[in-house]
């Protein structure tokens, strides 16, 4: 096992253990709702935020995850501006809302670090 995989592993089973950093969110590749993964997650959230959109504004919720790098226990390609993510906004929330992956922060071997926006 490469150390690539070994901190894949690691980020999935312990960093990303729910009862550790992590939780369970739904990852959409190419935005495609019809084709959700689920995939551990470290999700840091920041402030809501006021946005001024051409229909007046608006608020959303910024925030960062940590997802493996590895296309069994996380995600292996990102695909900024078009993949999406259901995320909770507050970590105890009953449901999660549908953010927009806008930024690749890092990718750290076998993390990738992703900004996000509703």
């Amino acid at each position: 096992m490469s150390l690539r995989d070994m901190i894949a592993k690691d980020m999935d089973s312990v960093f990303g253990n729910s009862s550790e950093f992590g939780e369970q969110i739904t990852y959409y590749p190419d935005g495609n709702l019809g084709n959700p993964k689920l995939v551990q997650a470290i999700v840091v959230r920041g402030p809501v935020v006021a946005l001024q959109t051409a229909a007046g504004e608006a608020t959303a919720l910024q925030a960062t995850i940590r997802i493996s790098d590895d296309a069994t226990l996380g995600i292996a390609t990102v695909n900024k501006g078009k993949d999406k993510a259901l995320v909770k906004v507050q970590k105890d929330d009953d449901v999660g809302t549908v953010v927009r992956v806008v930024e690749i922060v890092e990718q750290q071997p076998g993390v990738w670090v992703l900004g996000v926006i509703q």
